[in-house]
């Protein structure tokens, strides 16, 4: 029980420095708005504790959202196929355990770091599974994400008339949403799509 603890102190410790990662990530306009970091060194150093930390968790939960983080962590960084091999598992486990709203989720960060690996077929493959899995299992909270980031990679394809529909499709979603950080972020990709074509 101790040792559990032990880790739950570490994993909260972790979540908080998470919770400034954002600083250190933008949204990159000379690359189809592909998240980057501007601090390197820091992203690595929470690798480095996630790997860690990963090593020594024995709780299932908590190894789905290290491995969550590190796919994140790492396509950012720019090793989107570190990132697929976390994000592989946490898929795993989603489906093994059944948890819909996670295996939605995965596959959209997976569909990412495929996008990131130049993989974007299947990049769109996973975004249009999740896209059905949301509008199947009523888990619309996260269809406007599957949909920018389908949009996103169909823009990288140069599909500007699916990118376009997709985009319109999340950002009408967003404004039901009313969240304007969202809202922003769906209008600087259709932005893009419109200085592209």
């Amino acid at each position: 029980m101790k040792e559990e603890e032990g880790v739950k102190v570490t994993l909260d410790k972790l979540k908080e420095e998470l919770s400034y990662i954002n600083k250190f990530v933008y949204f990159d306009e000379d690359d189809y708005l592909r998240e980057k970091v501007s601090n390197s060194s820091k992203v690595n150093e929470l690798i480095k504790e996630a790997e860690q930390m990963l090593r020594t968790c024995e709780i299932e939960e908590d190894q789905y959202f290290i491995q969550g983080i590190l796919g994140n962590l790492y396509r950012v960084s720019e090793l989107p196929k570190r990132a697929i091999h976390y994000l592989k598992q946490c898929y795993e486990y989603a489906v093994h355990h059944n948890v819909m709203k996670k295996e939605i989720v995965t596959l959209i960060r997976l569909g990412e770091a495929y996008k990131y690996n130049s993989q974007h077929k299947h990049a769109i493959k996973l975004f249009d599974e999740s896209i059905s899995k949301c509008k199947s299992s009523n888990e619309t909270h996260f269809l406007d994400f599957a949909l920018q980031h389908k949009g996103k990679c169909l823009i990288e394809l140069r599909q500007f008339d699916q990118a376009e529909q997709c985009l319109n499709e999340a950002y009408d979603l967003r404004v039901l949403k009313g969240n304007d950080e969202l809202l922003s972020s769906t209008k600087q990709a259709l932005d893009l799509l419109v200085s592209l074509r």
